[in-house]
């Protein structure tokens, strides 16, 4: 059993996202060096009128870091704004609020001034190449900043749609719009094979309820990989804006959506049923080949709700 949770977890998606990568400008000025313990930090500074510009592939995050240099008998920077642009078109404006004099970095080759505490800014990048340009405005200070990015990955869910799986129509009648999900039970599965790049498949999930079912509907669903069976128990309510065209008489669960492990070494049959006699439920099956692991992904052998 140990061995088979190792191989199956269900986990909740969460940001995806890989480490930050420091970014050297495309244009720049003059460069500082700026040394906090023994790590040191290359910050470029910032004029009004010749730009410090980056340019990104997104989508992602980029983080800027910025300080402003004071002299040694000073406790704390004025307030400015930074200026940047975005695809020499767009142009917009942050407010850098004052900021205390860092005790923990100094300016490596100055000794008669000294760096503020950093102050940090996240701009979501779009898909696509972008480029950033950055200046100082209102400002007569010095002022530095750095800059990295996080680059994100989104996945492409391919739905897998096996021919010998029975056919259920549903109806969201606020959106009138139709959806095909697929009936398993104990007796019916939903069966198929992952390719050696599959990393990760997810799960649609609705309990069936019938109309005499007034409480929350209980179902244990059971996974199998390579003959390997794991149940896991769901508690459903019902949906509220769904309708079941195929079998009117039932009523559809809300959404559950389960994200399984697969396995990276090879192929592997995985098979999706009902554990119970008497019972069945909708899913709908969806398979991505993105390598996710490098994110920051919250693990648990748990559904989350």
């Amino acid at each position: 059993m140990k061995l088979l949770f190792n191989l199956l977890s269900l986990f909740l998606l969460t940001n995806l996202a890989f480490a930050q990568q420091k970014l050297v400008p495309k244009t720049e000025n003059t460069k500082t060096v700026i040394s906090t313990g023994k790590t040191n930090s290359i910050y470029y500074n910032l004029t009004k009128h010749k730009p410090v510009s980056v340019t990104i592939e997104g989508p992602g995050e980029l983080i800027i870091y910025n300080r402003t240099v004071v002299t040694t008998n000073k406790t704390h920077s004025f307030p400015f704004i930074l200026k940047y642009n975005v695809d020499g078109k767009q142009i917009k404006t942050q407010k850098i609020p004052k900021k205390q004099k860092s005790q923990r970095s100094r300016l490596k080759n100055n000794t008669d001034k000294a760096p503020t505490k950093a102050h940090k800014i996240k701009i979501k990048v779009p898909d696509g190449k972008h480029n950033y340009s950055f200046y100082r405005q209102t400002t007569k200070q010095q002022v530095l900043s750095r800059f990295t990015f996080v680059k994100n990955t989104k996945l492409t869910w391919n739905e897998l749609k096996p021919k010998s799986a029975k056919q259920v129509i549903l109806k969201d009648v606020k959106r009138k719009k139709e959806v095909t999900y697929f009936q398993i039970s104990k007796k019916e599965t939903f069966a198929f094979k992952t390719s050696k790049s599959t990393s990760k498949v997810r799960l649609f999930f609705r309990a069936n309820f019938n109309y005499k079912m007034l409480e929350d509907c209980v179902n244990r669903l059971q996974i199998k990989i390579d003959g390997n069976p794991t149940v896991f128990k769901i508690v459903s309510k019902k949906s509220s804006r769904l309708e079941n065209l195929t079998h009117p008489k039932l009523i559809p669960g809300a959404l559950e959506k389960i994200y399984i492990d697969i396995p990276l070494n090879g192929v592997h049959d995985v098979e999706v049923s009902l554990k119970d006699e008497n019972a069945s439920a909708l899913i709908r099956v969806f398979a991505t080949a993105t390598n996710l692991l490098n994110t920051n992904s919250n693990e648990k052998f748990a559904f989350s709700y």
